[in-house]
Parts: structure tokens; C-alpha cells; sequence
């Protein structure tokens, strides 16, 4: 039991190091998961109440897309082949996702407090 209990001691460093970092595909993924979240809300907007119940999720939506923005290059230089294979998994769906939060921001504008709510998700290209 004893030596159960050194062998778990030595090695829970080296197992909980890894945990917490942010890795390029990590951050990708959450990135997708936040514009199509922020996709499916401004999809709910169709007048004045539903825009405004919609602003102060929309801006916590964006803050987050601008930290993972952040996050993504504060990270430390990325191999090629590694940085090739999460561009293939993800770019070609967060691309897709963010066509369609353009469209629907359009869409949005044009509704009555929709500018407004979009003023809250903010410039999604600003570092915080």
C-alpha cells in the first residue's frame, strides 16, 4: 500500500501539469462552441423585448470570444503539422458559423433594438 501511495505521489505532478493549458485545438473548439451559441441566440431575436432579454448573454458571448481570441495568440509558437490538422478539423465549420452569425447580425439589425443588442456583443476583433 505504501508503495501505491509514493508511486501516486510521484507521478500526480506529472499527470496534473498537462491539465488547465490551453492547447490551439482547445481554444478552437471553444471558439466554434461560443459563435455558435452566440448564432443560436441572435437566431431567438425577433422584436424589441426578445433583443433586449437577448444583450446581456450576447455580451458575456462576446467578452468570451475576445479572451479566446487573446488566448489563442498568447500561445506559444504552434508545429506546422499540428496547427494543419486542428485547421482541418475546425476551420472549415468555425468559418461556416461565422457566416452565419454576419448574416444573422444583419438580420438583427434590422430589428427594432437590434443595433443595440449587437453594440453589446461588441467588435469580436478587439484584444480585452
Amino acid at each position: 500500500m505504501r508503495k501505491l501511495a509514493i508511486c501516486v505521489a510521484a507521478l500526480l505532478p506529472l499527470l496534473l501539469s498537462g491539465c488547465g493549458r490551453d492547447s490551439l485545438e482547445s481554444l478552437r473548439k471553444q471558439q466554434l462552441l461560443t459563435v455558435k451559441e452566440a448564432n443560436d441566440l441572435l437566431e431567438t431575436i425577433k422584436d424589441k423585448a426578445s433583443a433586449d432579454k437577448a444583450k446581456p448573454r450576447l455580451k458575456e458571448l462576446g467578452d468570451r470570444w475576445r479572451d479566446l481570441d487573446k488566448r489563442v495568440g498568447d500561445l506559444p509558437p504552434i508545429p506546422t503539422e499540428e496547427e494543419a490538422r486542428v485547421q482541418k478539423k475546425y476551420d472549415d465549420e468555425l468559418n461556416g458559423a461565422k457566416m452565419r452569425y454576419f448574416r444573422e447580425s444583419i438580420r438583427v439589425s434590422l430589428v427594432p433594438g437590434g443595433a443595440e443588442v449587437l453594440k453589446e456583443v461588441g467588435d469580436l476583433k478587439k484584444k480585452k
